[in-house]
């Protein structure tokens, strides 16, 4: 499980995030936390659920090794991009464990169609894997982040977002899904 968890940098940093949408503390926050609750109609039970986080993407970045940073970025003129933060994770073999995080999205406060990943290139996860309990027999498939977050939260049913633009499902994630009775594409 250690060789796909995230970095302790990005670990870190997402850890960070969490505590900060949580305490609103600063302005990034209140932005995020606006357009969570505001524009998503995301309750804070979700959010806190979720384990959503809340940065500055410019300052998020400048805090990881070259290796880690998204190159697409480097063009970017903005000084602030506020950015909800939502982990991405697969489901820890033992199946009563917490899922393993291996990578966050960057969703663009300003401009929602801008998603980042990172690490930039790794193992691809779900979205919404922590809403999965392990009496879980049926799950929702979305295609976007925030629809998971919607949908579970209105539903109360266990739900996760395709990992890929383009509503693929990468192969290797099918496994995880054997497990329940029903799957419900939404």
């Amino acid at each position: 499980v250690s060789k796909v968890s995230i970095s302790e940098e990005i670990r870190s940093e997402y850890e960070k995030s969490v505590t900060q949408l949580e305490s609103q503390s600063d302005d990034i926050s209140k932005l995020v936390w606006e357009y969570t609750t505001l524009d998503l109609h995301i309750t804070p039970v979700t959010i806190k659920s979720a384990k959503l986080g809340a940065v500055d993407r410019l300052q998020f970045e400048s805090k990881l090794p070259e290796h880690l940073r998204n190159p697409q970025n480097a063009t970017n003129t903005a000084t602030v991009d506020p950015c909800l933060v939502i982990p991405i994770v697969i489901p820890n073999p033992d199946a009563a464990a917490t899922p393993v995080i291996v990578g966050l999205k960057l969703v663009s406060v300003n401009n929602p169609s801008q998603r980042w990943n990172y690490p930039k290139e790794g193992p691809t996860g779900w979205v919404g894997w922590n809403s999965v309990l392990p009496k879980s027999r049926s799950v929702v498939l979305t295609t976007s982040e925030e629809n998971a977050l919607i949908v579970s939260q209105s539903t109360g049913q266990p739900c996760l977002a395709l990992p890929e633009p383009g509503d693929i499902l990468p192969v290797h994630l099918l496994p995880s899904l054997e497990r329940f009775e029903k799957v419900i594409l939404w």
